[in-house]
């Protein structure tokens, strides 16, 4: 057996493979939760258009903000559920350990980036709001 085949498989417990094949369950779940949100975008950005409603600002920025809101939440839904695959497959199969393992955590760096961007969103949108209030 070479050093790369012996590197390939991580030996857990069954206990740890337990615990991750759990994390993915979750994963799976949030997933599953910002396709609700993406669809519910979709909902308010078809809403947008069909309510003739005097907004305060243009109803194409509007729009444009909530279409890019369904392709985030569902580019973060997606990301998830494929680093929930990859680890459940580190979880049951004994083959490629690291490789499951890095491309599972490349999913996940995807979903906390979008995260922080949401982040950065909500500190603007916050200081936003506190200039306004004071002025």
């Amino acid at each position: 057996m070479t050093n790369e085949e012996s590197l390939a498989r991580i030996p857990f417990s069954a206990e740890i493979e337990k615990r991750i094949l759990n994390q993915a369950f979750w994963m799976n779940f949030v997933a599953i939760i910002l396709y609700i949100a993406a669809i519910g975008c979709a909902v308010g950005l078809v809403g947008v258009f069909m309510i003739k409603v005097s907004l305060p600002i243009s109803t194409s920025i509007v729009a444009a903000g909530l279409l890019i809101l369904v392709g985030l939440f569902a580019y973060q839904g997606y990301s998830l559920n494929d680093a929930s695959h990859y680890f459940k497959l580190v979880a049951r199969k004994d083959e490629a350990d690291q490789e499951y393992v890095a491309e599972g955590f490349e999913k996940i760096k995807v979903f906390f980036m979008i995260e922080g961007f949401f982040m950065v969103l909500a500190f603007i949108a916050g200081l936003f709001s506190l200039s306004v209030g004071i002025l």
